[in-house]
């Protein structure tokens, strides 16, 4: 004769995922973790920290920073963009 065991759609995804997690290789689990970030993730990172700004602020420091690597690598006196 059949047994039959009744449990909450919570439990039951908790035994599925935990049968799931013991075939996958530990690498598929973890989270992947990237040195890059988008404008808009890092506004918001910023602004948590109290550091609010704008696009339009991150675009010119940016631009700043290009420039002057741009004047740091000419040797002579005119300046190539």
């Amino acid at each position: 004769m059949s047994k039959i065991i009744v449990t909450t759609p919570e439990e039951l995804r908790a035994i599925v995922n935990e049968a799931i997690a013991e075939f996958l290789p530990k690498t598929q689990l973890e989270e992947t973790k990237s040195d890059c970030i988008s404008l808009n993730a890092a506004l918001e990172l910023l602004s948590e920290n109290g550091y609010p700004t704008s696009k339009a602020k991150i675009y010119r420091e940016v631009l700043k920073i290009r420039f002057f690597n741009i004047l740091q690598s000419n040797s002579s006196d005119q300046i190539v963009i």
